[in-house]
């Protein structure tokens, strides 16, 4: 049963709660540290992210496999904790019910309201519509009129995307909350993984029921095991093969763009510096924000310093510290 609502904790920082605790000791939540049930949702009992539910969009037949990847705890959960600094990297697995918070509920609406109140921000709202994707033939009809004006370096597609969002900041007019993280060619790929930019709204249900192969599919594949969240606007979803992944991206998103040097891609390319997005059927899977793909690589992991959370109602605290509450990642 949950625990009963307590008053809310000052503000504390992952270092200072961890002071002496040696990297290699038992891994620790940051859940299991603070004892505020409203703004910290316990990530190891049963690895949902205590937002957005997206049962309520979910009428239509559930994909097939997907009940595999809404088990409370997949065998794979057992490997060995991965960590950021000192804090770990959990594995977020969806619940059947979708997360379990029904986001248009009258208390849980109030509860939202409430925390935006105490921390002076406001709660992404529950719902979006559609954004007007910017796909791969814009991308080409830019490039092709920056080439007819003689401009050596056009403007980069991806940040247009965050600009038709309403930019990138802690502001309440920001559509995203963190920035994208481009990966390098130099970095450790991690083909089993796909790293999602533009998340803001979603739930870990929403993550993992995007990627299941819908009825039908000429594409099959097994469903995803976990979500890893990197922060507000950014997450990393595992498969148990990097085939998987790979046949995840080709049947769920589309070619965007390349950051490899010379710019090209082929349509079927999945790797770390091709951008990929969301085709237009699956435009409202964002509720309200375009989604970005591409390859996961070792990097895409959550800070080693917790930060404030919007989705949580937290703001920047003062001398550079950040709020408490709300769920570490």
């Amino acid at each position: 049963a949950p625990r009963q609502h307590q008053a809310a904790l000052p503000m504390v920082e992952d270092e200072d709660l961890l002071d002496g605790v040696p990297d290699d000791g038992a891994g620790v939540t940051d859940a299991d540290l603070f004892d505020d049930e409203e703004e910290v949702v316990d990530e190891d009992a049963g690895g949902k992210r205590g937002r957005q539910s997206a049962a309520d969009a979910d009428d239509a037949m559930e994909p097939a496999g997907l009940s595999r990847a809404l088990e409370d705890d997949p065998p794979e959960r057992a490997a060995a904790a991965r960590k950021s600094g000192k804090r770990r990297i959990i594995q977020h697995v969806a619940k059947e019910d979708g997360g379990g918070i029904d986001p248009h509920d009258p208390a849980e609406v109030a509860r939202r309201n409430a925390r935006a109140s105490k921390f002076g921000t406001e709660a992404p709202p529950p719902a979006a519509a559609p954004p007007t994707l910017i796909g791969r033939e814009e991308v080409l009809a830019r490039a092709e009129r920056a080439k007819k004006f003689g401009v050596e370096k056009a403007a980069n597609p991806l940040d247009a995307i965050a600009s038709a969002a309403g930019g990138v900041g802690k502001t309440k007019e920001a559509g995203l909350w963190e920035k994208r993280r481009d990966a390098a060619a130099d970095e450790v790929p991690r083909d089993e993984a796909i790293y999602v930019y533009g998340t803001d709204r979603m739930s870990t249900s929403d993550l993992l029921r995007y990627f299941a192969a819908p009825p039908g599919a000429a594409d099959t594949y097994p469903p995803p095991t976990y979500a890893e969240w990197v922060d507000d606007s950014s997450a990393v979803v595992v498969f148990g093969s990097a085939e998987a992944a790979a046949s995840a991206l080709h049947s769920t998103t589309a070619l965007l763009l390349s950051l490899s040097p010379d710019g090209t891609a082929a349509a079927d390319a999945v790797d770390a510096l091709t951008w990929r997005t969301t085709p237009e059927e699956r435009a409202q899977s964002g509720k309200g924000l375009q989604l970005l793909f591409r390859r996961a690589t070792a990097l895409d992991v959550k800070p080693a310093r917790r930060k404030a959370s919007r989705w949580y109602g937290e703001a920047a605290g003062r001398g550079g510290g950040r709020a408490a509450g709300g769920r570490g990642r």
